[in-house]
């Protein structure tokens, strides 16, 4: 690619993108505000094969979950939530969903969570929403996690907390999230200007398939001022171009009619 991508000129459109500000790839995710703490979905982790289909099978599974068996009554919480095996019930689906919960299921809390936030079968509670999702992030859930990490960088049902939602995405980051791991990049991007902590995180996000950590990590190699590294650059630029970046697709067809 010859000199590689010039250092005064990487563009998005018509648009101009400068490393250190915003107009390097954010995070919609995180940026667009909501106004409940979650939106869960219960299908997580849970099989087709696990929903019981007969009314035989049926009573065991009611037996198992009386006596204590934690998955099986998360799963008739599941059950009774989406009428899977069973009518549809959603407060039964809440009283299954809370003794999970209570016994640690971290899968329940986090539904528990979510009933409380979107009040469905329980009074809406944006409190204990975020008690219940803090118990299944601590309980090691990553959906719980990168929840507790949107929720504090936003600011929504909880006081904006730039470094415990930073917190929390690494938690979640540990686990294989590449959002999270692409967000504690922009972290130290765009909040703290260090270039080399931000390429870390962006590269193990980018490795991880994620094209907005590529182009990201694109810009800093061609724009940064302790990490410049032209031909990095152009590779990331092709990767992410290639991962469907629209940005990056116009950057590498643009270098390829300047270097044409």
């Amino acid at each position: 690619m010859g000199g590689g991508v010039s250092k005064n000129k990487v563009v998005e459109g018509d648009k101009s993108i400068k490393p250190k500000e915003d107009k390097v790839e954010d995070n919609q995710d995180v940026r667009n505000k909501r106004p409940k703490l979650i939106q869960f979905d219960f299908n997580i982790d849970v099989k087709e094969t696990d929903v019981v289909e007969t009314k035989e099978s049926l009573h065991d599974f009611i037996q198992e979950a009386e006596e204590g068996n934690v998955d099986r009554q998360y799963m008739l919480g599941f059950m009774f939530c989406y009428g899977e095996g069973v009518e549809q019930d959603i407060f039964e689906a809440v009283y299954w969903f809370k003794k999970s919960a209570v016994a640690g299921s971290a899968l329940a809390q986090f539904a528990l969570a979510s009933m409380y936030s979107t009040g469905q079968g329980v009074e809406e509670n944006q409190a204990l929403a975020l008690e219940w999702c803090r118990k299944a992030g601590e309980n090691g859930m990553r959906f719980a996690q990168v929840t507790l990490a949107d929720a504090y960088w936003a600011g929504e049902a909880v006081e904006q907390d730039i470094e415990e939602s930073v917190r929390w995405y690494k938690l979640a980051a540990a686990k294989g999230s590449v959002i999270s791991q692409y967000n504690v990049g922009r972290y130290y991007h765009i909040q703290k200007n260090d270039e080399e902590e931000a390429v870390k995180w962006y590269t193990i996000a980018a490795e991880g398939g994620y094209a907005s950590a590529q182009y990201n990590l694109g810009c800093l190699y061609c724009q940064g001022e302790k990490v410049r590294d032209d031909k990095a650059s152009m590779t990331w630029f092709v990767v992410a171009a290639t991962n469907g970046h629209k940005g990056a697709q116009h950057i590498y067809g643009s270098e390829l009619i300047r270097l044409d």
